[in-house]
């Protein structure tokens, strides 16, 4: 299956939940992961941060003004402008999201971006390999294969992270192709 474009209110708004007819449709869920980039501030520690970066600068643009320096309240300002971009910034790139979902008949990897824009694939996991790529003096990745199809995923974990989640879905493509069936009760 390719992309799909997704209306303004689904791009908007948090991931939805699963469709009723997800699992009769394609399985139960047996591996699921959500990552999204590390916060380092919430919205009221960022705002906390422009408040007193820019009494800070206030203060010592006041200063300066005062003993006839008129020209660094200019630079404070601008100063004070580029901080609020810059946290501005980042605060919008931490709505990135990835979502990985296998099921018995699929493996759905769900992406959202900074602008809340939605892209889904569904891939067939009996075809699927999970590589890591792991090179002296790089970043080690994390890739899906199968079928013409090659994904990165897991972005947003460091180097441990990236490991754990390759070896976590190498497990878990293994128990989706090879089911145990107990027919033997006890």
């Amino acid at each position: 299956m390719g992309c799909s474009e997704n209306t303004r209110e689904e791009r908007l708004g948090a991931m939805p939940d699963r469709l009723p007819d997800d699992e009769a449709l394609w399985g139960p869920v047996l591996f699921e992961a959500r990552m999204t980039p590390n916060s380092s501030l919430s919205a009221q520690a960022r705002t906390v941060v422009i408040l007193l970066l820019t009494g800070a600068s206030v203060a010592i643009g006041t200063l300066f003004w005062v003993l006839g320096a008129w020209p660094v309240p200019g630079f404070c300002g601008l100063e004070v402008l580029l901080a609020c971009m810059l946290l501005y910034r980042n605060a919008r790139d931490l709505r990135r999201a990835e979502w990985i979902e296998l099921r018995e008949q699929s493996l759905l990897l769900t992406r959202i971006d900074s602008n809340q824009g939605k892209l889904e694939r569904r891939l067939s996991p009996y075809w699927l390999r999970v590589d890591l790529h792991d090179r002296p003096g790089s970043i080690v990745r994390v890739r899906l294969h199968g079928h013409g199809v090659q994904e990165e995923i897991g972005r947003f974990l460091d180097e441990v992270g990236r490991r754990v989640l390759a070896q976590e879905l190498r497990v878990a493509l293994h128990s989706c192709r090879n089911p145990r069936y107990e027919n033997f009760p006890d």
